[in-house]
């Protein structure tokens, strides 16, 4: 590759004890219909199987790029090849899953002036140890589309995609224009990323129908070992916490809706095992506390359609006119405080 050449689409592949898997990966990238490309292998020196090695023997292709992370985590892994990334855009393939052929041409030809963001959805391959997994199909069943084709962003649409970073395209000047990065030491790291993404994203959205990028669902793989744990539900909350940031730093209050902060607290709940958990709670509450009145009321209506979350209501519910009865004692101990004055 020559140090002039400009690739259109960088491919990041973040690699770690995927020894079995990687060189499939690596090779269907390699093997793609289209090819201007760079390939940026994401490495932790702490590898304990054969990645490294196997990963090496592709070092002498001008279209690969091999870097070792600057951390730990797959968030680190993504977030070193992005600094680096010379490609117009930016898509993202796990280290154990693999491609079809078509995978960037698919992407590239939906992509155009006014589309930001060009989403694929997934084949799947089961290789959990116990195949017959009876949660398989409700894993799988997360990933679809309302609908297809090019549509405008908005934030009913963005909660109603499947939010994993892998099977998609992306611009890389709105990525560095935002410093849009995986945040480190959380589990749930897409949803920040693409849910940020979208919110800056002012064209278009293509969703296609083809399935290009296949899955490879195995033990080790994160859908493979997701089990309800309270601190997954930990986790889900703190990462609405770092996308309410985002939204307000950038004014994107379109995007800040009670349906999001439902969405996210029931995920948390699931996580969590359904159970009620204090630090989940207290984040919400500290969320949504300053909120207008017709936002919270929004807020508990989501919860009030349905009877499964009818306890969440009411638990709710009770803390905002708690919340109500204090603010109200504090303003009239003000009025009276001002009057005595």
């Amino acid at each position: 590759m020559t140090p002039t050449f400009k690739p259109l689409i960088s491919v990041i592949v973040p690699a770690y004890e995927v020894g079995p898997y990687v060189r499939q990966c690596i090779n269907a990238i390699l093997n793609q219909t289209f090819k201007n490309f760079e390939l940026i292998v994401s490495l932790r020196k702490d590898n304990k199987d054969d990645t490294i090695s196997t990963v090496s023997q592709f070092s002498t292709d001008p279209r690969v790029k091999i870097i070792f992370q600057s951390g730990r985590g797959l968030s680190n892994a993504r977030n070193s090849a992005i600094y680096i990334a010379k490609g117009k855009y930016i898509t993202f393939v796990d280290g154990d899953d693999i491609v079809k052929k078509d995978y960037l041409q698919t992407l590239v030809v939906s992509m155009s002036d006014d589309v930001d963001i060009v989403c694929t959805l997934p084949e799947f391959t089961n290789h959990l140890l116990n195949g017959s997994d009876r949660n398989f199909d409700d894993r799988i069943g997360y990933f679809s589309f309302p609908f297809t084709g090019k549509h405008k962003i908005d934030t009913n649409l963005a909660i109603k995609i499947p939010v994993v970073a892998w099977g998609k395209l992306y611009k890389s000047s709105i990525i560095n224009k935002y410093k849009i990065l995986f945040p480190e030491g959380l589990i749930f790291e897409d949803n920040f990323f693409f849910y940020s993404y979208l919110s800056v994203a002012t064209k278009n959205i293509v969703l296609s129908p083809k399935k290009v990028y296949i899955y490879n669902l195995r033990d080790g793989s994160l859908f493979g070992i997701l089990k309800s744990r309270p601190s997954m539900g930990i986790d889900n909350i703190h990462i609405l916490e770092k996308i309410v940031d985002f939204l307000e730093h950038y004014k994107c209050f379109q995007f800040e809706t009670p349906k999001l902060y439902a969405k996210y607290y029931l995920d948390a709940l699931k996580f969590s095992g359904g159970k009620f958990h204090r630090e989940i709670d207290n984040c919400l509450y500290k969320l949504i506390m300053n909120k207008t009145f017709l936002f919270k009321l929004k807020f508990l209506f989501y919860f009030c359609k349905n009877k499964a979350n009818f306890l969440i209501f009411i638990y709710f519910f009770i803390l905002l006119m708690l919340n109500c009865s204090v603010k109200i004692f504090i303003d009239l101990s003000n009025f009276s405080f001002k009057r005595d004055l």
